[in-house]
């Protein structure tokens, strides 16, 4: 049973905070979340933030501040911004609510857990750096002869982007034969990789082709598809790279051959409810968890 200190209602509710409904990773997202309460017999409530961090900050600020009676009993949030909403944390876990981040490491969560060892506070996150460096062995694969390549990122102030962006130019720092012809970003949904693919065809209208492209996920690598068909047909199909590997998107894409590759990444919001019920029951939780990724396919099928 959960402790009763922190059973404010017959059936816990714990509230998970994401980014968008419109990409389909996140509503994996959501899917896993639900699933992992279902087991464990509480109620999870997904709200999303339509890619925005002001709406972000209200919803999980609403929780928060919500009557002790009607508080989630844990909030496990997707943070929009790098700093992964520090501030709100610290409010949640004063307010006796379990903060636990995902698809992130945020440095401020050791020290709010030593802080507040009565309240679940951890975070779940993929390797991104990995991922990243996944992704540039498989350009390494795929371009032996080298070339020039673009790469299609998610929001700036986003970690899991700058965290793919290092793990890619770590791995290609030494490979001189491959280049950075391009660098693009966007809110990780197919839409967003359109308007921001799109904008940079029509203000680049000559130019070298990229030898290959790199998408930071699958999402976006499709509205690439879509924009290279409409907009810049003589470039063919140059070979395009996605990222989050999910069996009905990024893995079938790569099997349809509308993909080169995509890197397998774990769902994260599940994995964060369950550390949650965990915690609430009494067990120990650590302070982070990290979830590995693989390319798909192997890196052995690409060379």
């Amino acid at each position: 049973m959960l402790r009763c200190s922190l059973m404010r209602r017959q059936v816990p509710k714990i509230a998970v905070s994401l980014l968008t409904s419109k990409q389909a990773f996140q509503r994996r997202q959501a899917e896993e979340a639900r699933a992992a309460g279902q087991r464990a017999g509480v109620d999870v409530e997904v709200v999303f933030a339509d890619g925005n961090a002001i709406v972000q900050v209200q919803h999980l600020m609403k929780y928060v501040l919500a009557p002790p009676d009607v508080r989630p009993v844990a909030l496990i949030v997707e943070p929009s911004t790098a700093d992964a909403f520090e501030r709100v944390g610290k409010a949640a876990v004063e307010a006796g609510i379990g903060w636990i981040p995902v698809h992130c490491t945020p440095p401020y969560i050791a020290a709010l857990k030593r802080s507040h060892p009565s309240i679940p506070v951890s975070c779940v996150a993929v390797d991104d750096l990995d991922a990243g460096a996944t992704q540039a062995r498989q350009v390494m694969a795929l371009l032996k002869n080298g070339g020039q390549i673009m790469l299609l990122q998610g929001p700036r102030e986003n970690a899991a982007a700058g965290l793919r962006r290092q793990g890619l130019d770590r791995e290609l720092k030494a490979v001189t034969r491959i280049q950075v012809m391009a660098d693009l970003y966007a809110d990780w949904t197919k839409d967003g990789a359109e308007q921001a693919f799109g904008s940079y065809l029509q203000t680049h209208t000559s130019g070298p082709k990229p030898s290959l492209i790199v998408c930071q996920n699958d999402s976006m690598a499709l509205g690439v598809e879509m924009v290279l068909c409409t907009q810049r047909p003589s470039w063919g199909k140059p070979p395009l790279l996605g990222l989050d590997g999910m069996p009905d998107e990024g893995r079938r894409l790569v099997r349809e051959g509308i993909l080169a590759a995509t890197v397998i990444t774990p769902a994260t919001a599940g994995k964060g409810v369950e550390l949650a019920v965990k915690a609430l029951s009494g067990q120990p939780i650590p302070p982070s968890v990290v979830l590995p990724v693989e390319s798909f396919p192997p890196l052995q099928k690409l060379m």
